[in-house]
This record gives C-alpha cells, sequence and structure tokens, in this order.
C-alpha cells in the first residue's frame, strides 16, 4: 500500500521546537572546524604564550588585537575581530564574575574544549557577532574576545589558537588519581620509590629528577618534622599547599617538595638538582581532571 509523501510533514511543527530546544541545550562547542577562507595566512606568536593565523591583510597591534586594516567603527569605537589578554585573577574568580556580568542577560554560557584545554565560551544568545572564551594554561587566565564572530576570517583565528608555552613538552596521565602534568621533551619516566608514585628524570644527569607519591594523610606529620615543620604557604592545582626545602639528600644537594591534600590524600612532590625555573613550569602544569 503507498504512503502520501505530505503525511510526515503533520509532525513537522510538533519537533522543530523539540529539535530547537536539544540544539540549545548541546551547544558545548560552538568553535567551527578550521576553515578554508580562500586568503593567504600568516602566523602571530605572542609573547603571551599562544599563536594564531591570521589573513595576511590584517594587522596585529602590541595589545594582541588582530584586526583588518580598516577595522569598522561602530559607536565611535574601532570593531574588535579578535582580542587576547592574560587576568591577573584566578580562574574561577574570573569565571564567577563573568557569570554576574552575564546573569539575566541574554549571553549563554558554555562548556567548550579551546587550545586542547577546557574553557568556558560566552555568546549571545540572539546573535552570532559577540562571543568570548575563558581558558587557562600553566596557570594563567586568557580571556579572549570578538564582536565579528560571524566573520569567517575571525572564526579561523580562533579555531587555529595554540598554546605554544612548553608545547614539545610530555605529558604525563594518571587516570587512577586523576592528574596530569608535563615535563621537557628530552626527559624520561619511571616509577618512583613507591607503587603509588611517578618518577621523570634527566637521563644526561642522573642527580636531576622530579617525583609524584600519593601517601596516607597521616604521613604528613613525619614529612614536616623531617623539614623542622619550616614551610612556606603555596599553591598546586588552586589548592593550597606546603612548600618545604633545604634538607640535603645523599649528597644529591638540596631537596625541595610540595605537600597538599586532596580527597583524602596526600600528595608529596619532591625534585632536587633541576633548575628552578624548570620546576616552576612543571609545578605550573600539575592539574586534577
Amino acid at each position: 500500500m503507498s504512503r502520501s509523501l505530505k503525511q510526515p510533514y503533520k509532525y513537522l511543527f510538533i519537533l522543530l521546537p523539540v529539535v530547537f530546544l536539544a540544539v540549545s541545550c548541546n551547544m558545548t562547542n560552538p568553535q567551527p572546524q578550521q576553515e578554508n577562507t580562500g586568503s593567504e595566512m600568516k602566523t602571530y606568536e605572542s609573547d603571551l604564550g599562544y599563536s594564531v593565523s591570521y589573513p595576511s591583510s590584517w594587522v596585529v597591534s602590541a595589545d594582541d588585537t588582530i584586526a583588518p586594516a580598516s577595522p569598522e567603527i561602530d559607536n565611535d569605537m574601532l570593531t574588535v575581530y579578535f582580542r587576547a589578554r592574560v587576568e591577573n585573577a584566578a580562574f574561577r574568580d574570573v569565571s564567577a564574575n563573568l557569570r554576574k556580568t552575564f546573569a539575566g542577560s541574554s549571553n549563554i554560557e558554555m562548556n567548550i574544549t579551546f587550545g586542547g584545554e577546557k574553557a568556558y565560551g560566552y555568546q549571545e544568545q540572539h546573535s552570532q557577532n559577540s562571543y568570548s572564551v575563558l581558558v587557562e594554561h600553566n596557570n594563567k587566565v586568557y580571556y579572549i574576545w570578538t564582536q565579528r564572530y560571524e566573520s569567517p576570517e575571525v572564526r579561523e583565528i580562533f579555531s587555529s589558537f595554540k598554546f605554544t608555552e612548553n608545547a614539545n613538552w610530555k605529558t604525563y596521565w594518571d587516570e587512577e588519581h586523576g592528574f596530569k602534568f608535563q615535563y621537557p621533551e628530552n626527559w624520561n619516566e619511571d616509577q618512583g620509590d613507591s607503587e603509588d608514585s611517578i618518577l621523570v628524570y634527566d637521563p644526561t644527569y642522573s642527580n636531576i629528577n622530579f617525583m609524584i607519591e600519593i601517601k596516607s594523610l597521616s604521613d604528613e606529620q613525619e614529612i614536616l618534622r623531617h623539614f623542622d615543620n619550616k614551610f612556606e604557604a603555596a599553591i598546586v592545582a588552586g589548592i593550597s599547599a606546603k612548600r618545604l626545602s633545604n634538607v640535603p639528600t645523599k649528597g644529591e644537594g638540596d631537596r625541595e617538595e610540595v605537600i597538599f591534600s586532596k580527597d583524602g590524600q596526600l600528595f608529596e612532590i619532591s625534585w632536587y638538582g633541576a633548575d628552578s625555573s624548570i620546576i616552576e613550569q612543571m609545578l605550573s602544569t600539575f592539574k586534577f581532571n
């Protein structure tokens, strides 16, 4: 028996609102795939630690603004095509302020991935023009925004965004304990002193290493006694920590470490022999998933 071709359309007006609601609730990543605009592209590497591709006819300004040579002017203000900055505040504080800014307005906050990191995207509900991103990388909070997100050139700039700081470093993931960190590409990794530990080291210098151990909370007092209960306050992965130093270790130089607790476990990160700038960079990459 043949069916009328018109029959399915009687459900169309019932389904459209449902489809629209589903699409609205699943806007998890509005970033486009990298588009080919047909324009010759150049690469901009910022001192802020990122790079983007942009049309060769556009201009990069000292304040990390990228725009056409003759940008549009709206209400006597230059239109923002792409601008990036590093915030002088913690990620959670900046995101909280943005939520207050957008509360009750027509803007949508979305969970996205940007530059390989988890991030928040903010977009006007009834406009494709205004779009901004809040993302954290190596303990720096980046805020990137545009007033011309509908532009293919702007979307290509956003989709090409990459972090360049420690770009060639390796990443160690610990799925069991839910953390990750980066270390120099020429270093190796191995099991540390215990089953719940990881050691990374410079193979060219046997006395340069960095170790993370997962211990019981009851071990904290013993560790503190080993350092004569002297420590400085520190922050690791957004968690309050204790930083201890200057305990010689078997003739290998002064040992330093940080300890902090999370989810009922004690994390002890210790190192010796490495350049302090490398250690600080490694500590800044330590994050919980």
